[in-house]
């Protein structure tokens, strides 16, 4: 029993208190005292105790294999040391460094083994005083199509963060161990050193730092906010197109710096060629740090940068022992540079709001200056006497030198005064009956080629509230021309030139009282009236303004009010989304989700694009102004109504409805412009351009209610349109990238609605397509042939076929190119639609013998020069949604005005100036038609 306390007490020494041959005697040995024998039963125990114990200690391991002999050696800095490890011998290098005060100093260690092997790799562990670092050679990287591995790894170990005051002389150990599990040796190569240029600086006069970095050499480098900085800018520039990814992370150990774990943390970008982050001291990605690592990692494709494009890798070397070695190796420059302190905001955001207040000023100083000149002009010829030019047979027409409309052709509103009306209206017109003028009456039979029917004379007989015994049509003028106006014409010229009195009341609808005293349903009559006029060969704008002028102010002030109620609950939502987008962007770190120029990124509080969102500003600004033109025209209008009824008959028809709606769809696409550019990327350009498509629809709806008031869209049909429009281009967004079946699908509707659209504009809304309607076109073709094609409106047939080819060639070329960004696709469609129809009626403007005023001119002439300008910045945009977010980055250009706007904020303000005076030119287009008849202006 002594010789085997003795025996255990030299085995607990070498293996310990676990394992080993004495645990098992222990446990059979029961404590007792040393005067008694041994049992006679532990006697067979002891003997083979006895013998295990004679036996050579053995190392604990697997299968009993002999533990691995371990060397230390004692390492310096910028050596490089060969020696082969195997699955017996292991190496742990020892290094030792003196910090140094207020200096934070970085360790790099590299490590080479071309013979390691993916089945028994080397191992390689760094062991700090609070941190391990970790990897194996060969490093691999795999893609889809295959595995890249790399025999050579550089990894920059956690630094050791300066202590501060006038600590100095402590000493850091790091122990690095190299070991494998490969039985043969395996040879490798050991660098250490400490990193040059650790610590990055403020500006590009001394803080540029080039680096090479590749998939398994990451570097980083650390920066601190110098005192009275609290915002700055990484940028990343470099020649080749490789693949990496950018990340500024907040000083801890570890740092993510493999292409497997760089998107876990802090604020980080894909890049190629260029990259720029904002880092602000209270940016929350980095917990409101005071300093920062800029991490450089190289992906080992490009597949994060530009999906589906093959790595670029140099071409392998063969190597020792005939491994691929692969080389992608990437050259770069890093360089942190000061942002904008928020001083340096007042100048260019304050000098923005005042450039487009001096629109206010000029508009304010051409109006008074307009009041003024027509005050002087009136009180002159007060003066002189003329209050009537003309004697009571001519007509104020063109070609008369003194005619009120030579003289006011050019005004900018209507005028302030009733003194031209009296004199337009004292005069007979050739063909016309004058405004107040008492008709002699003749009695005729109508034939049946009139066109004007008896419902319609009848009509005509209930607004001068008397009864007509029999048909009868209105004798014109002595010094008229009857042999070139028919009973038709001359009939609904009659009815046109009825006293303002009469003119509000409505139009055969109701009930009359006939020839033997009884009531007679008028109904019938009136939707007969309107295919009489609606239908004419040569119509006038009288024809399509008979209805009350209090009902059609209804009509279209709804315009407006749906449009803002429409406004309120489609802005709230994508307010909330992009917000959302922000927040998230913020908070996850990863820029990647929305398409900055982060060259030109000015941050202001949560919103890391300021100077996109604010330069929206010009759409608001430019939109109450052109509220306030119109509602200045729309209050001269009913001022001069009020003084003098006649006004109501001349001109082209004042409903300011749709005028509010431009002006309110100028300030909604200002508000959500900006919500765009909040978070600007493909599934948010739909909000950029949902109002553009409102502006393009409602400026045709416009152009065409100009003259023809009576059968505009009503406000519920126009806006479902718009829906479907919208609608459509969010369908665009998810489909119009993977299927040919939508882009087919849009093709059909483009063409459907043309040749819908051709019917309803050529026949101005009168016509039904049924069975009957279809019979009846048979049976005219059987007995008239060819001839019943013959057009009647040969000008709005020529427009339609124009618009119609247009229209199905844009459809045909989205259907066999299909083009990825369909929300542009389908604004061109309405775009290019507006400007055929705004041409169309300015050519049949001049065509028929009218002239545009020197106002719209001059809108017009500054209106090509502002989009000329707005046209070369937008083909400059520094962004590009249809690219991968590093593709766009590498289109990313500096500020250009004031060091705060970029190309894109110009493109923002132009398009604002143009847009702005492409409306007035609509306001102001028909000025020189503000002194003639109704009935003398032509439907086109």
């Amino acid at each position: 029993r002594l010789l085997l306390s003795s025996r255990l007490s030299r085995d607990k020494a070498d293996y310990g208190t676990v394992g080993g041959p004495f645990s098992l005697l222990s446990m059979a040995l029961p404590a007792r005292s040393s005067q008694r024998q041994l049992p006679y039963e532990h006697l067979s125990l002891l003997i083979f105790s006895l013998l295990i114990l004679s036996l050579p200690p053995l190392a604990v391991g697997d299968g009993g294999e002999q533990q691995p002999q371990r060397h230390i050696v004692a390492g310096e800095f910028n050596l490089t040391y060969n020696y082969s490890v195997s699955s017996t011998n292991e190496l742990v290098f020892r290094f030792n460094y003196t910090e140094i005060v207020d200096v934070t100093q970085a360790v790099r260690l590299t490590i080479v083994s071309e013979s390691a092997s993916s089945d028994h790799p080397v191992l390689v562990v760094a062991r700090q005083q609070r941190e391990i670092v970790s990897w194996r050679l060969p490093l691999f990287y795999s893609s889809e199509e295959k595995e890249f591995p790399y025999y050579i790894v550089s990894r920059t170990l956690c630094p050791t963060l300066p202590l501060g005051g006038s600590v100095t002389g402590r000493v850091h150990t790091i122990f690095v161990e190299v070991t494998t599990q490969n039985p043969n040796m395996t040879a490798f190569s050991l660098n250490a050193s400490i990193v040059p240029n650790f610590q990055l600086y403020l500006g590009a006069s001394h803080g540029i730092r080039s680096a090479h970095v590749s998939p398994s050499q990451p570097k980083y480098y650390k920066f601190e906010f110098p005192p009275n900085v609290s915002s700055v800018q990484v940028r990343m520039v470099s020649d080749d197109m490789l693949c990496m990814r950018v990340s500024v992370q907040a000083v801890n150990c570890p740092v993510y710096d493999l292409a497997r774990n760089v998107e876990f943390t802090g604020i980080r970008q894909t890049a190629s060629k260029k990259a720029s982050l904002s880092v602000t001291t209270s940016d929350p990605a980095l917990a409101s740090a005071t300093a920062f690592y800029v991490v450089l990692v190289v992906y080992p494709t490009d597949a994060n940068c530009r999906p589906n494009i093959p790595a670029q890798l140099v071409p392998p070397d063969p190597g020792e022992h005939g491994r691929e070695l692969y080389r992608r190796t990437k050259q770069l420059n890093i360089t942190v540079l000061p942002s904008l302190g928020i001083n340096e905001y007042f100048l260019p955001v304050f000098g923005t709001i005042f450039f487009f207040l001096l629109f206010y000023a000029a508009a304010f100083i051409i109006a008074l200056l307009h009041h003024t000149y027509e005050t002087r002009r009136l009180l002159a010829r007060s003066r002189a006497g003329a209050a009537n030019n003309y004697d009571g047979n001519s007509a104020p027409t063109e070609d008369t030198p003194e005619s009120p409309l030579r003289q006011r052709g050019d005004a900018a509103d209507v005028g302030d005064n009733s003194t031209d009306f009296n004199e337009a209206s004292n005069s007979s017109p050739r063909n016309y009956l004058a405004v107040g003028e008492t008709p002699t009456v003749r009695t005729a039979t109508m034939s049946t080629t009139a066109t004007f029917s008896t419902a319609a004379m009848s009509s005509l007989s209930m607004q001068r509230g008397t009864l007509p015994s029999q048909m009868s049509v209105v004798e014109p003028p002595a010094s008229a021309n009857s042999a070139t106006t028919s009973a038709s014409t001359n009939a609904s010229d009659a009815l046109a030139s009825t006293s303002a009195a009469s003119a509000s009341a409505t139009v055969g609808v109701g009930t009359g009282v006939g020839e033997d005293g009884g009531f007679v349903d008028l109904m019938a009559e009136a939707n007969q009236e309107k295919e009489i006029f609606r239908l004419r060969k040569d119509m006038t704008v009288q024809d399509l303004s008979r209805k009350p002028p209090s009902r059609l102010r209804k009509k279209y002030k709804l315009y407006y009010w749906y449009l803002i109620i429409i406004s309120i609950f489609y802005c709230l939502p994508v307010i909330q989304l992009v917000l959302t987008y922000q927040k998230v962007l913020n908070t996850s770190g990863d820029e990647d989700m929305c398409y900055y120029n982060f060259d030109c990124a000015h941050t202001l509080g949560v919103i890391s694009s300021f100077n996109n969102v604010f330069s929206n500003i010009s759409y608001v600004l430019l939109g109450l102004l052109f509220l306030l033109l119109c509602w200045r025209r729309d209050l001269l209008h009913q001022n001069l109504v009020r003084r003098d009824p006649r006004a109501s008959q001349y001109g082209i028809p004042h409903h300011y409805g749709l005028y509010y709606a431009i002006g309110i769809a100028l300030i909604m696409e200002g508000v959500l412009s900006g919500c765009y550019h909040i978070c600007p990327s493909y599934n948010n350009f739909q909000f950029d351009t949902a109002f553009m498509y409102m502006l393009s629809g409602l400026c045709m709806l416009k152009i065409y209610q100009t003259r023809h008031p009576d059968v505009n869209a009503s406000a519920h049909m126009a806006y479902m349109a718009l829906a479907i429009i919208i609608f459509t281009g969010l369908l665009g967004v998810f489909y119009s990238k993977e299927s040919t079946t939508f882009y087919t699908l849009f093709c059909i509707l483009v063409i459907v609605t043309s040749i819908l659209l051709t019917l309803e504009v050529y026949y101005v809304g009168r016509w039904k397509m049924n069975v009957g309607r279809l019979k009846r076109l048979y049976l005219l073709v059987r007995t008239d042939g060819l001839s019943c094609f013959r057009p009647q409106r040969r000008d709005r047939l020529v427009l339609l076929i124009f618009a119609n080819s247009i229209n199905w060639s844009i459809g045909l070329y989205g259907a066999f190119k299909r083009p990825e960004d369909f929300s542009t696709f389908m604004l061109s469609i309405l775009m290019v639609n507006m400007m055929m129809y705004f041409v169309f009626y300015i050519i049949m403007k001049l065509r028929n013998g009218e002239r545009l005023a020197f106002t719209p001119v001059a809108f017009t002439l500054l209106d090509i020069a502002a989009w000329a300008g707005a046209g070369y910045f937008f083909l400059q945009s520094p962004t590009n949604w249809e690219d991968s977010a590093s593709g766009s980055r590498i289109r990313n250009q500096a500020c250009v005005l004031a060091g705060f706007y970029d190309v894109h904020d110009i493109w923002h303000f132009l398009s604002a100036v143009a847009m702005f005076l492409g409306f007035n030119i609509i306001l102001t287009m028909d000025d020189d038609l503000a002194y003639v008849r109704r009935d003398r202006i032509r439907v086109f």
